[in-house]
């Protein structure tokens, strides 16, 4: 796994996306053409979630949640996460359980 880092490349793959909605997030998500290469997370968490704290808490959660789940098999594809209002005030459980059904999800597109 590797984590988008560069806005040209959000911008890219905002650009020519397709999206669905989950509990906690917008995922936006875009296949790529080359075969066999690592799938690559982008994390967006506005200030309107909430202040830097809760913004750091979000994005330390799903980062910890992909890095417990090693065995993901999401080859060939980039996506965001979009983090919504409600995500803040989340329990880890139903937050672990909301990126569970996403990665399901991805997994049969």
């Amino acid at each position: 796994m590797q984590f988008i880092k560069k806005h040209s490349e959000y911008v890219n793959i905002q650009s020519d996306c397709k999206k669905f909605y989950s509990k906690y997030f917008i995922v936006l998500y875009q296949k790529k053409n080359l075969q066999n290469t690592e799938f690559r997370l982008g994390i967006t968490v506005s200030k309107k979630v909430g202040n830097a704290v809760t913004r750091n808490k979000i994005k330390r959660r799903i980062k910890s949640f992909y890095r417990q789940t090693k065995d993901i098999m999401l080859n060939n594809i980039d996506f965001i996460l979009i983090a919504k209002n409600n995500s803040s005030g989340s329990k880890w459980i139903d937050f672990q359980n909301d990126l569970n059904r996403i990665l399901q999800k991805l997994e049969t597109i």
